[in-house]
């Protein structure tokens, strides 16, 4: 939990973030380049079609869930 919080910190709400593609299983998994895995879905202009798995994206913070203890964000676009 506690490094939960420390990235809530790193990584605030609404922050936008460089992020590469690392998978595709029920949603879009976004490693950061400080190691943080963000769970990702797409801006209503972009389709799973549009992104491969080790793409470079940027993506934007929208919420913590502590009790999962995960990252979610919304992909913006390719870098």
């Amino acid at each position: 939990m506690e490094r939960l919080w420390r990235r809530g910190k790193r990584h605030p709400i609404g922050s936008r973030r460089q992020a590469m593609i690392a998978g595709k299983c029920g949603g879009v998994f976004c490693n950061l380049p400080d190691g943080t895995v963000c769970m990702c879905n797409y801006s209503y202009q972009h389709e799973d079609s549009d992104f491969l798995v080790g793409d470079t994206v940027i993506l934007v913070v929208q919420r913590y869930a502590e009790e999962k203890k995960q990252m979610y964000g919304k992909i913006l676009s390719k870098w």
